[in-house]
This record gives structure tokens, sequence and C-alpha cells, in this order.
């Protein structure tokens, strides 16, 4: 499995999954993926807390059940200087 967070890493993780074979795994922001899910509160980043309207957290979300337990997975960030959101998803 192969899973990203963020639209933009979605590009390429969804590419990559393709190529390899693999299901995607998405991980959004709240309320964007269909329930029932699985949320997480993480720490915004410092160059997403610029843009933010004064929030100190961000809420992302997982659909239930979408990865099996022992299931080996991929996490891809597009972005991984951020470090809050890849601690975040795993």
């Amino acid at each position: 499995m192969v899973a990203c967070c963020k639209a933009s890493g979605f590009v390429y993780t969804s590419a990559l999954a393709l190529w390899v074979d693999v299901p995607l795994v998405l991980i959004h922001e709240a309320s964007k993926l269909p329930l029932p899910t699985v949320s997480v509160i993480k720490p915004l980043s410092h160059f997403s807390s610029l843009a933010s309207n004064n929030s100190k957290e961000k809420q992302i979300e997982i659909e239930q059940d979408i990865v099996p337990k022992g299931a080996l997975v991929v996490v891809v960030d597009d972005v991984l200087s951020i470090r809050e959101t890849l601690c975040a998803m795993l």
C-alpha cells in the first residue's frame, strides 16, 4: 500500500501506486473522506500556520479499516521537511 497526505501529494502517490500496482490510501483534512474515519490532531507547521486562521492544530483523517492489520505501507509526503504531517500520518 502507498499512503499520502495533502492534495499535492496525491499526484505523485497515485502515479506511484499505479506504477507498482498497489492500493492507494488517502489521508486528508477532516470531513473530506467518506465515513467512518479515524482522525488525529497534528500541530501546524511553520508554513501552514502563516496562512491559517490562528489555529495551532489541524485534524487529518483516514478511512477506518482501509489498512489491514500487518499491511506494509509506504508513506509518501511531497514536503518531507515538514515533520508534523509525517509524524501524524505514522
